[in-house]
């Protein structure tokens, strides 16, 4: 099943197994034979195959017919998400001043200035 699976979600895509390939580090005959059911991918691959054509490893498995990707794990807290944005930008003394925002018990508010958190 992950053959037809695989190929129909490539497909989707818009992408050659040559591209595909190119996306999970392998060669096109090694995509051509999974889609083909010759062999089946390692599990490292099928999350690398799910990420790369954007489903999910339990469409690509067969486990369930909706193609859509799964949902994040967590949107994690307003400072972890905050830290993410600030490492995504590379602002690192961003990050260094949120945490110790977070330590000193200061928070930040939409406008950006500081102010004392409520003991």
């Amino acid at each position: 099943m992950i053959g037809s699976r695989l190929a129909a979600a490539r497909d989707k895509k818009g992408l050659s197994q040559a591209a595909l390939a190119e996306l999970v580090n392998t060669n096109s005959n090694q995509v051509s034979r999974w889609e083909i059911g010759e062999n089946d991918p390692k599990s490292s691959f099928v999350v690398k195959l799910a990420d790369a054509l954007e489903t999910s490893t339990d469409y690509l498995l067969g486990r369930t017919d909706n193609d859509a990707p799964p949902p994040p794990a967590s949107s994690g807290s307003w400072l972890e998400r905050r830290i993410m944005g600030l490492l995504k930008k590379r602002d690192f003394v961003g990050i260094v001043n949120e945490l110790f925002n977070e330590a000193s018990g200061k928070t930040s508010n939409a406008s950006g200035t500081d102010n004392q958190a409520k003991q």
